[in-house]
């Protein structure tokens, strides 16, 4: 396996963390910094884009990032410890499914507190796009940042209207 389509792929993968905690600092910045730092420690996907979109629609919403990170967190730790005790139960987790659940869960979040339009559309359109072409195409797991960057460059270039007072 190639590795510098790995290391981009890691180092894409786990940007997104940068993201989070930039798209929340408004709302934690009147935080102490140990309060700060604790509830982000916690910060998953999951908990980050409901956190978000409670935020959007003006709810309180560090405990959902804080609650649903203890939760997320106790889950990996009791479900890993399960995975090592049964896992033979399961022998193709395509089969059922569940090769694709946490996928179809955050495309979910993602798309659904969003304020639907054509800019948003266009740009999912086009990360799907470019990444099952370097799926195809180009060396493996590079398809992660093609997606990315396709998907990161049109939203920057296709700026969202603005409200104007």
């Amino acid at each position: 396996m190639p590795v510098l389509p790995l290391v981009l792929t890691v180092f894409a993968i786990n940007a997104r963390h940068l993201l989070m905690g930039a798209t929340l600092y408004r709302w934690l910045r009147p935080l102490p910094a140990r309060r700060r730092y604790g509830v982000m420690v916690l910060a998953s996907d999951a908990n980050w884009a409901m956190t978000l979109q409670a935020f959007g629609r003006g709810q309180p919403g560090l405990g959902q990032l804080l609650g649903g990170g203890l939760a997320l967190w106790l889950f990996w730790v009791v479900g890993t410890w399960l995975g090592t005790q049964v896992g033979d139960l399961i022998a193709d987790a395509r089969r059922w499914g569940l090769d694709m659940v946490m996928g179809c869960f955050l495309l979910a979040m993602a798309v659904g507190g969003q304020t639907k339009n054509l800019r948003l559309l266009a740009i999912w359109a086009v990360a799907a796009g470019a990444s099952l072409a370097a799926w195809r195409w180009l060396p493996e797991n590079s398809h992660v940042v093609v997606g990315a960057l396709a998907g990161g460059l049109l939203g920057t270039a296709w700026k969202e209207p603005r409200d104007e007072p």
